[in-house]
């Protein structure tokens, strides 16, 4: 049970940092992206959205050599940034819906009434899409929580998360700890999707 509880504080830990590091990056590049032209704007979009349809196995593979090219040591830090990698194109599709709906008129108001360009930003268009930034974070902390996948090529052999101790577990038998262990993530990952839907209501609202 102690294995579990590690495994699982390491798993909150690891998505909890993703979801930061994911909507803080995913919010920027939807910045932008709202002030390109819309033919450049579809084709950083697309390359944005690259890691949706290549298949996890190949993420994981591709991430494990840049990793070994690079230098950086397979544990923590890679497989945070393996999450990020994953949940971002999630959160930027729902952060630059919210900046789809932005009305520029009130960015323009709140300029020529003194404001710079970063007091609008956090005045104004932070708190307009702000559902949809906390609607991406809820999504890429359910991403990462998940994933196992990615996670299997770039933990190595000192990061142990959730997913991977259920696996490793069931490999050899099936208890009543890991049933009851994969229902409350199954309940929990049902949750937080049901409240991403919830916020992004909200938002359309």
């Amino acid at each position: 049970m102690a294995t579990l509880l590690r495994a699982l504080r390491v798993s909150v830990t690891i998505a909890v940092a993703a979801a930061l590091l994911t909507i803080t990056f995913a919010t920027s590049a939807a910045l932008g992206l709202s002030r390109l032209p819309a033919h450049w704007r579809k084709i950083l979009q697309a390359t944005f959205y690259l890691p949706v349809v290549v298949p996890g196995i190949v993420t994981g593979i591709a991430l494990v050599f840049w990793f070994k090219r690079v230098g950086i040591p397979l544990g923590y830090p890679s497989v945070l940034i393996a999450h990020v990698v994953h949940a971002f194109p999630y959160a930027v599709a729902i952060i630059l819906s919210s900046f789809s709906s932005l009305d520029p008129r009130l960015l323009e108001a709140s300029q020529d009434l003194g404001a710079t360009p970063w007091r609008t930003f956090w005045r104004v268009t932070f708190h307009l899409i702000r559902p949809g930034i906390l609607g991406g974070a809820l999504l890429a902390f359910t991403l990462s929580f998940d994933e196992f996948v990615v996670t299997f090529f770039v933990a190595g052999g000192g990061v142990i998360t959730l997913p991977l101790e259920i696996y490793s577990r069931v490999r050899f038998l099936i208890s009543p700890v890991v049933n009851a262990i994969a229902a409350v993530v199954l309940v929990l990952s049902m949750l937080l999707a049901v409240l991403v839907q919830v916020v992004l209501r909200i938002r359309s609202r």
